[in-house]
């Protein structure tokens, strides 16, 4: 049986910090976060695992987590594939399936591209190439409000909320009760200053999926004002190899803790369709 409880690993001279959940079978599954999330937010996803469990790694992007910050410019989503890229070679060397949330998709796509890991394929789960300037608005008060911090976790909840109407209180209880952290003054979330770069549209989306020569799975959670049906259709046309799209049911952006079942078994799903040959399919462009 694998272990329910994660290994953490510091890679790139102690820079980036992963939690690698070993596995019972040959392959791996990289998981990839959103702006102002870490690598907890898969921690559902990994108890609700069906059947036998691939090694999941998440990692902590820069400026997230255990990870050390870096600047802006190197915090550009293509700059942080690069740096994945380089990080991951030397240590993820079995054939592997790349997923990424959010902005994580972003990364996760230019990871592909370079071909630094043997990917399987890639699952974009709830992103979108672009926010309207309410959306990124309100992305910015988040992360704000959680590098603030407050004098306990409700109050970060209600600091979060304050600033951002339509946010779901129960969903940020949760997630702060497990990703905040206390600095022996406040309780805040570990995001350091300038992640926001990451939204920067320097990677093409659609442009680098129809490059890639693998198979590519698009989630969206059914209630998602990030990634709607249309956004979602958007990046499934743009695939040279696409898998269905799947909607999750009540989730909104929040899916990986909102409702990680369905999650999981569309990604173990999309895994088993794919018979690794002697040697993994190429995901380079």
């Amino acid at each position: 049986m694998p272990e329910t409880q994660p290994r953490q690993v510091l890679i790139a001279d102690d820079s980036l910090a992963l939690r690698i959940w070993d596995g019972d079978t040959d392959t791996a599954v990289l998981l990839i976060h959103g702006m102002g999330d870490c690598s907890w937010i898969w921690e559902p996803l990994v108890a609700a695992w069906p059947g036998p469990r691939p090694t999941l790694i998440a990692v902590d992007l820069p400026g997230h987590g255990d990870s050390a910050p870096v600047s802006r410019r190197e915090m550009k989503s293509d700059a942080v594939a690069e740096r994945l890229a380089a990080a991951l070679a030397d240590h993820v060397q079995m054939p592997t399936w790349l997923v990424g949330h959010s902005a994580g998709a972003k990364v996760a796509i230019g990871l592909a591209r370079r071909g630094a890991v043997p990917t399987l394929g890639l699952t974009l789960v709830d992103t979108a190439d672009d926010h309207a300037p309410n959306v990124r608005d309100r992305l910015f008060a988040h992360v704000a409000g959680m590098r603030k911090g407050a004098a306990n976790v409700r109050g970060l909840v209600q600091l979060v909320t304050g600033t951002d109407p339509f946010a779901d209180e129960a969903l940020l209880d949760r997630y702060f009760r497990a990703a905040a952290r206390h600095d022996g003054a406040i309780w805040k979330v570990p995001v350091a200053r300038g992640i926001e770069a990451i939204l920067a549209t320097d990677i093409d989306m659609t442009g680098d999926l129809a490059a890639l020569d693998c198979p590519v799975q698009v989630i969206r959670g059914d209630k998602s004002s990030i990634c709607p049906e249309e956004m979602a259709a958007k990046f499934h046309a743009a695939c040279a190899h696409p898998l269905p799209v799947v909607a999750v049911p009540e989730a909104g952006h929040g899916i990986t803790i909102e409702n990680p079942g369905p999650l999981a078994e569309a990604i173990a799903g999309a895994i088993a369709g794919v018979q690794p040959a002697a040697e993994p399919l190429s995901c380079s462009g």
